[in-house]
């Protein structure tokens, strides 16, 4: 049996943190190549393919080697999705394929030799997507709420000082007239994308600081801009979509005299005739839609480098594809909910019982605490839970 070949892929973006001069000389030393070559690999910006024809064992080697310089990377069997030269092949005829070439002058088989000489840029990165979603078990769910737990309890207050800061800064740029809400939309993803960038440093041993928020800014920033304004078009588009499912059904309930929502009797002809059950539910799927399209989008965009477009794709692909497990997750978050709220009402039933001469303003505040402390976890795990969920159908 014909042992499986690997190419090494540079994936054109360093790990989080890392500075591109030290990453350079790191190369440099690591690989024994020239600076020059070093820093034309750091600066490329675009996927490369570093080294081609490897064994998995040499594949993996050169992996970590890049990893230790800095350098993203990933490995692919070649002959099975591997961005080799399909390109150039297609149209070749018939003509036998050319034995494998040995090994370049320098390797000798050692895995940890330099890169092949001559750079080619991938031809996944060209043409299509550098990742793939993968679909994993409905139990998965599960697992991404508890890996998110985790990794809050790791740097708590940095997650929550860090979340909290963002919906400081996005609130009241909401409540500016006119463009508010424009600026929220086309800045969301900047800080959600930071968010993950952060978070992906934690999972690769780095921690999470509440600094993160901001790395969208200094990583991939234009292209989070550009998923931004792709937000904006696609809230403009369903509210557009909903009027045009919805304004008929009101139309027919308003009449010859218009639609006046303020008149009773204009409401009720609405109920009656449907109106609010369809605009409840067209508003549901138009939003479970533009939920699937955004739950990966921001971390392919700021931590894989992802086009803003093609990220929104694979996002919908993403969650069509691991639909139960989202729902395990979801079922997960209920659950919780639903066993605070009894365990809350045992304790505000317990506590009135013990006390009843005394003031019950203190029993009064009490659900309003606990659910604000609820809430709060409940936000900060979902929002990790974007990238726990996300290594593990793209990166698992």
């Amino acid at each position: 049996m014909v042992e499986a070949t690997f190419q090494v892929v540079f994936l054109g973006n360093l790990r989080p943190g890392t500075i591109p001069e030290e990453a350079v000389n790191s190369l440099a030393s690591l690989f024994g190549l020239d600076r020059d070559k070093a820093e034309k690999l750091v600066n490329s910006k675009k996927e490369v393919v570093v080294r081609k024809g490897a064994s998995r064992q040499q594949a993996m080697a050169i992996r970590q080697r890049l990893e230790q310089a800095g350098l993203l990377s990933r490995m692919v069997e070649e002959g099975n999705g591997a961005p080799a030269q399909a390109a150039a092949e297609a149209g070749a005829g018939n003509r036998p394929a050319p034995p494998a070439p040995p090994a370049a002058a320098g390797e000798d088989g050692n895995p940890y030799a330099a890169p092949r000489a001559r750079l080619e840029e991938s031809g996944a990165g060209r043409k299509s997507s550098r990742v793939q979603a993968a679909r994993v078990p409905a139990g998965h769910g599960w697992r991404w709420v508890t890996e998110a737990f985790t990794m809050l309890k790791e740097h708590p207050w940095s997650w929550l000082a860090a979340i909290l800061l963002m919906y400081l800064i996005l609130g009241p740029l909401n409540l500016v007239p006119v463009v508010g809400w424009l600026i929220v939309y086309i800045l969301s993803p900047v800080f959600s994308g930071g968010l993950m960038i952060g978070a992906h440093a934690q999972a690769e041993g780095d921690g999470f600081r509440i600094g993160h928020l901001f790395a969208g800014f200094r990583q991939n920033r234009n292209k989070l801009l550009g998923l931004g304004l792709l937000y904006c078009l696609a809230g403009l588009l369903g509210m557009v979509v909903m009027f045009a499912f919805t304004g008929g059904v009101m139309g027919l309930a308003a009449g010859p005299g218009g639609l006046n929502l303020s008149d009773p009797a204009t409401v009720a002809a609405i109920s009656a005739n449907g109106g609010m059950l369809l605009f409840g539910l067209v508003g549901l799927v138009l939003g479970t839609l533009v939920i699937m399209a955004t739950w990966f989008s921001p971390v392919l965009v700021a931590v894989d480098g992802e086009s803003p477009l093609t990220a929104l794709k694979l996002s919908f692909k993403a969650t069509w594809k691991n639909g139960l497990a989202f729902l395990v997750s979801a079922l997960a978050f209920m659950l919780m909910w639903v066993g605070v709220s009894v365990l809350m009402g045992i304790l505000i039933f317990g506590l009135s019982r013990l006390s009843p001469g005394s003031s019950h303003l203190w029993v009064a505040m009490l659900p309003v605490v606990i659910m604000a402390i609820v809430g709060v976890g409940s936000m900060c795990t979902a929002t990790v839970m974007v990238y726990t969920s996300y290594r593990d159908i793209f990166r698992g």
